[in-house]
C-alpha cells in the first residue's frame, strides 16, 4: 500500500488473514506555494527495503509468494519516458498548484459536463489539471513524457515493464468516462491532450506481467511471480471494510478523510459536492465526500506545536494530545 507517508507492505495467507508486515517511509516536498510533489524513486527504494526486510525476517514465505497487488494514493501526475524512468518528481494528491488550469477546464468545458461524465467538477487535486499544468509550465518534460502514471501504476511498470492503470485510479483523474469505462476522449480533445499520454485501462483483478529479474534482485522477490493490478487506495480500502454490495457505507481517517457508499450508478449531485469513482468492484460505483485535511494536519500539530521530548520518551503524542483537548 503506497501511502501518502510511507508504504506498508504485508504478507497474507490464503484467508487473507496477515502474517506479517512492514512499513518504510518516504518525504513529502513542498517546492512551490500550494505544491506538494514526491520522489517516485523514494517511492521504489521504500518499497524494496520493506520487502527485503519482511522477506528477511519471514524467509519460509519467499517461495510460496503467488501474486502480488497494490493500493495507492490516487490522484497524481507522474510522467516518465519510455523506459519508465522518472522525468520529475509526481505532483500527488495533496498538489493545489493548478488552479489556473482548473478554471481553464471550467470554461472551456464546463463543470457540469464534467461531472457529468466524470463524477467530478474541474479541480487542481485531480490528474487532469495537474496534467494541463504541466504541459503549460514544463513544455519540455511534456514532450519526454511517454505515460503520465499514478504511483502504484509507477511501481508495477517497475516490476513488470508494463504500463497500465486501474478503473478506481482512472476514476480519480477527471479524464474517465464513468458510463463508457475508459478514457474520455471528447474531454482530452478539448484540451489538446493525447490519449497515447495515458496507460492503458486494465480490470483491478487482471494480472499484467509478472517480476522481472531485475525487480527480483532489487526487492529479494522471486523473479516470474504473477502481478496484480490493484486500485486506488480509497477504492480498496472499501474491500478492507467489508464495503462491497450497494448501500454499504464507511468513513475513512487518513493523511485526507472522506466518506463514501456504493451505488450502483453515480451520484449526480446538483451542487457538485460529492464525486464518484469506480470502485474495484466491476459494476459498482463509489460516490463519496471528501476532506483533504484529515490526519495531516493533526500530524502538523504535532511536529510543530507538541513538546517532543515527551514522544522521545516512548510516550503516544497522540493520546496526550487528546488528552488535553479533552480539558
Amino acid at each position: 500500500d503506497l501511502g501518502t507517508s510511507a508504504v506498508k507492505v504485508g504478507l497474507f495467507d490464503n484467508s487473507g488473514n496477515l502474517v506479517a508486515s512492514a512499513l518504510q517511509g518516504y518525504d513529502t516536498l513542498y517546492p512551490v506555494p500550494n505544491g506538494a510533489e514526491q520522489q517516485a524513486e523514494d517511492w521504489w527504494n521504500a518499497i524494496c527495503q520493506a520487502s527485503r526486510l519482511l522477506l528477511q525476517q519471514n524467509p519460509k514465505w519467499r517461495q510460496r509468494i503467488i501474486c502480488i497487488s497494490f493500493s495507492g494514493q490516487m490522484m497524481g501526475c507522474l510522467p516518465v519516458d519510455k523506459q519508465g524512468k522518472p522525468l520529475r518528481p509526481s505532483l500527488i494528491w495533496a498538489d493545489q498548484r493548478a488552479v489556473k488550469e482548473a478554471e481553464l477546464l471550467s470554461r472551456w468545458i464546463g463543470n457540469s459536463i464534467l461531472y457529468k461524465r466524470t463524477g467530478q467538477k474541474a479541480s487542481p487535486a485531480f490528474s487532469l489539471a495537474k496534467i494541463l499544468w504541466l504541459k503549460r509550465n514544463e513544455p519540455q518534460v511534456y514532450r519526454k513524457t511517454y505515460k503520465i502514471l499514478n504511483a502504484k501504476d509507477f511501481i508495477v511498470a517497475r516490476l513488470t515493464g508494463k504500463f497500465h492503470t486501474d478503473p478506481s485510479d482512472a476514476s480519480g483523474s477527471n479524464i474517465y468516462s464513468l458510463k463508457e469505462g475508459k478514457w474520455d476522449t471528447d474531454i482530452l480533445s478539448a484540451v489538446d491532450i493525447d490519449i497515447n499520454i495515458l496507460p492503458e485501462i486494465v480490470p483491478s483483478t487482471a494480472v499484467v506481467g509478472s517480476v522481472t529479474q531485475q525487480a527480483a534482485t532489487n526487492t529479494g522477490l522471486v523473479a516470474g511471480i504473477p502481478v496484480v493490478m490493484g486500485g486506488g487506495d480509497g477504492d480498496v480500502s472499501a474491500i478492507g471494510a467489508g464495503i462491497v454490495k450497494p448501500g454499504d457505507a464507511f468513513i475513512s481517517l487518513g493523511s485526507s478523510a472522506w466518506f463514501a457508499i456504493v451505488g450502483k450508478s453515480p451520484i449526480d449531485d446538483p451542487e457538485m459536492r460529492l464525486t464518484t469513482e469506480a470502485h474495484v468492484i466491476p459494476g459498482l460505483y463509489l460516490p463519496n465526500g471528501t476532506t483533504f485535511n484529515g490526519g495531516g494536519p493533526y500530524k502538523w500539530l504535532k511536529d510543530n506545536i507538541f513538546d517532543l521530548s515527551k514522544e522521545s520518551k516512548g510516550e503516544n503524542p497522540y493520546e496526550i494530545m487528546e488528552q488535553l483537548a479533552a480539558t
